[in-house]
């Protein structure tokens, strides 16, 4: 076009009753120009297609009458062309028409012209149709906006019911909030929407999106304790404004609390102006940023007892001295896994192409006592550690458990092993303990610490029991004790 054209996201608001005459004829628009002006309204004259646009494009007029009947230009690609434009395409365009022009009038009707004036024109029927047309305008425009304002209500509430649902799924703070931010960005139309943490709360600040208010970086919460809301203006730095258009934009700040004081920021910029005065969308925001800091509270109470809920885990099922599974989770890795391979067993399964035997290996420190005795219990426990050490190293499938059975004993969990597997096991594991050299002078079969091992292996069924799988690791223990010690038994 042969003028600079330009858009803005804050326009300069709309003159009063401004209607737009796109046409080259002097007795057309003088006409119009006399009878409109005489009821009131502002009139601008375009004419010619690139100044109707750029002009309509900056003012917004509340209706535009369209000369369909000049033959310079073609009013059917001029209405298509407003209609187009993103920012004329919604400002009403009623046709100035004759008998002569019935097939333009009739497309550009089919584009989005809303109305029509016959020639010769009459003053009352272009008054009624101008007037008419503009509050039809009008209140399409509030049914709309209402629609969006209880669609936004609509889709914010819902947004804080997702918050609450990823606070019970478990999920991370900066989760939930990044969630919550995309989320907001796609209700509000607008990217420029952020959360911003004051470091003094974290070890790291939270900011999902860069934000221009660079100010907000010196901020002290503590001078912001009884903010409500702020409105913020600065000047508009974004690049896709002409460095010689630059206008003041308005930003929404309110502040997310977390008990009296402030826990950081959302931050909504490049504000649209209908937005300050909507009330209920602000209050909506507001409703949403009390949801964010009591899901920030929320979400930390909950990490922290995660974090209490895990530590107590650790102590209830692992032993302190050896830091292997203790006797009663040992029970109940056993009880699961025995629920586990029946099942498996039941349903035909075979775990890549093993048998779904369950093994056992018991070990006991051989003549652990006397030990005890010579050296003192700090050295018994020393010993007890390297051994669960040294077994804990040689058992290492994921699936495996290792657990310390009750004094020096030790009990080791192998779903889906073989009985051949599971003694080539509790070899290993006797040579890895024997390797260790902890010296035993009160021992009559061996001047270092050794291991008895016992070995059994079932495929779980409905007859057997857990407790029967224990009972031959345990004979076989004592086999191998009564054999001499330092040796693996299997039944």
């Amino acid at each position: 076009m042969s003028q600079p054209r330009f858009t803005t996201q804050i326009n300069p608001p709309s003159k009063a009753g401004l209607i737009f005459i796109i046409s080259n004829s002097a007795n057309n628009f003088e006409l119009l120009t006399k009878l409109l002006t005489e009821s009131r309204f502002n009139v601008v004259v375009a004419k010619n297609v690139d100044s109707a646009i750029y002009q309509a494009e900056y003012a917004r007029p509340k209706l535009m009458i369209l000369d369909i009947t000049e033959s310079e230009f073609n009013g059917v690609r001029v209405c298509q062309l407003l209609k187009e434009n993103n920012i004329t395409k919604d400002i009403p365009v009623v046709l100035l028409s004759d008998s002569a022009h019935q097939e333009e009038k009739i497309k550009c009707l089919a584009i989005g012209a809303v109305d029509y004036i016959n020639k010769p024109i009459q003053k009352e029927e272009v008054l009624v149709r101008v007037k008419n047309n503009i509050t039809i305008c009008r209140l399409q425009q509030q049914v709309s906006e209402q629609a969006r304002r209880i669609q936004n209500q609509m889709a914010i509430q819902n947004l804080i019911g997702l918050m609450q649902e990823r606070i019970c799924q478990s999920a991370k703070l900066e989760e939930i909030l990044s969630h919550t931010i995309n989320e907001l960005r796609v209700i509000l139309q607008n990217e420029r929407v952020s959360v911003y943490q004051f470091e003094q709360y974290s070890n790291q600040t939270i900011s999902f999106d860069s934000t221009s208010l660079k100010e907000i970086y010196s901020w002290d919460a503590k001078d912001y304790s009884k903010v409500k809301a702020r409105y913020y203006t600065v000047i508009n730095e974004y690049q896709n404004q002409p460095p010689h258009r630059e206008e003041n934009q308005l930003n929404l700040i309110l502040p997310i609390r977390q008990g009296g004081s402030i826990w950081g920021l959302l931050i909504v910029e490049n504000l649209s102006p209908k937005l300050e005065g909507q009330e209920l969308q602000v209050e909506l925001l507001k409703q949403l940023t009390r949801q964010i800091g009591i899901t920030i509270q929320q979400a930390q109470l909950h990490e922290k007892l995660k974090t209490v809920n895990e530590e107590l885990h650790r102590l209830a099922t692992l032993d302190g001295l050896t830091q292997l599974a203790n006797r009663y989770w040992f029970n109940m890795y056993l009880s699961q896994e025995w629920q586990h391979l029946l099942i498996e067993e039941s349903q035909g399964f075979r775990f890549k192409g093993n048998s779904n035997c369950l093994s056992l290996i018991m070990c006991d420190v051989d003549y652990f006592k006397p030990y005890n005795d010579n050296y003192g219990h700090l050295s018994g426990d020393f010993c007890l550690q390297e051994v669960a050490k040294a077994i804990r190293e040689t058992v290492n499938r994921p699936a495996d458990l290792v657990a310390r059975y009750g004094g020096e004993e030790f009990a080791v969990i192998l779903p889906n092993t073989s009985a051949e597997m599971a003694f080539d096991i509790a070899e290993k594991i006797r040579t890895k303990v024997k390797d260790l050299q902890i010296a035993h002078c009160k021992s009559p079969i061996s001047q270092f610490i050794t291991l008895s091992l016992g070995v059994s292996s079932i495929v779980p069924h409905r007859e057997s029991s857990p407790e029967e799988l224990i009972a031959m690791a345990d004979r076989a223990l004592y086999r191998a004790k009564e054999q001499g010690r330092d040796r693996t038994y299997i039944l």
